[in-house]
């Protein structure tokens, strides 16, 4: 190819990504924060189209430019159809966040995504799209106490349970364990989704390299119970209490509420027939 050729094609190029990397957060914001915007659009506003300067001002990601992750704007005003695929979200990520992005593609997610299979999730629907938060940031979709939500929005969905034959109820399951119960009172100690079946590289429990599979589990369970034997980890996580289910949890469940129950049944029956006579007492003494 000609010197000429290939300088002229460099010079186009680096014009048009100093252009759009010139695109202040500002001048994106004062389109897409502007509700007669999306008038021009069917009058419909579309989703992820609208974005608050709060919600970048709050964002981990707000001293970066919109370019950065939207490399393919390469003109401002821009052209409408510049969204990102969701299979080519994890290497955008991966321009800044590579070690994370090299564990995600070994794991199941980015297996499932390969496949054409959508619903799978990749960095934005764990994390946020624009309004993603650090961890340790309460409102965070990662935080330790929301995980079990995050996780749940496609684990706990009937209609991609019965597509790709996922086991259902793993909120419930995991609300009732002694974890969840922990978890749900505050204690970020107890044992989340991620803290038993890992973060970005999620595995399958056939795998024998998930966390999870049946050689791993002491190890896993070990990080917080140094003492984990073969017939700890023997102990079923997601236990469905029910007559069909796991029954010695049931019966034991049963019996307390029918006992306490009764306990309380009695006492209220006491306290009635003490105050009677009470009554009574203080009417004769008059």
């Amino acid at each position: 190819m000609n010197i000429k050729i290939i300088v002229s094609l460099i010079f186009a190029n680096f014009i048009a990504w100093s252009h759009a990397y010139g695109v202040t957060n500002a001048e994106c914001i004062k389109c897409h924060e502007d509700q007669n915007f999306y008038m021009k659009f069917n009058n419909v506003k579309r989703q992820g189209m609208y974005i608050s300067a709060q919600t970048i001002e709050t964002s981990v990601h707000k001293n970066i430019t919109c370019t950065q992750c939207h490399s393919n704007i390469t003109s401002y005003p821009h052209a409408a159809t510049v969204s990102i695929s969701k299979i080519d979200v994890p290497s955008m990520c991966a321009k800044c966040h590579y070690d994370v992005y090299k564990k995600y593609t070994e794991s199941i997610h980015w297996q499932a995504i390969k496949k054409g299979i959508n619903a799978a999730p990749v960095c934005t629907d764990c994390h946020g799209v624009h309004d993603i938060l650090k961890p340790t940031n309460p409102e965070a979709k990662v935080y330790p106490e929301n995980i079990p939500k995050t996780c749940s929005n496609c684990h706990d969905s009937v209609k991609l349970a019965q597509e790709y034959n996922l086991p259902l109820n793993r909120l419930t399951t995991y609300e009732n364990s002694f974890h969840g119960i922990a978890l749900k009172f505050g204690d970020l100690r107890a044992a989340n989704c991620a803290s038993c079946h890992g973060v970005h590289d999620i595995l399958p429990s056939d795998n024998p390299h998930s966390s999870i599979n049946k050689a791993n589990l002491a190890k896993t369970c070990g990080k917080c119970h140094p003492n984990a034997t073969e017939n700890f980890i023997k102990s079923p996580i997601h236990v469905t209490v029910s007559k069909h289910g796991e029954r010695g949890p049931y019966i034991v469940r049963v019996f307390y509420t029918w006992f306490i129950g009764t306990l309380i049944t009695i006492f209220i029956i006491y306290v009635f027939f003490d105050l009677i006579n009470n009554y009574r007492r203080k009417k004769t003494q008059r």
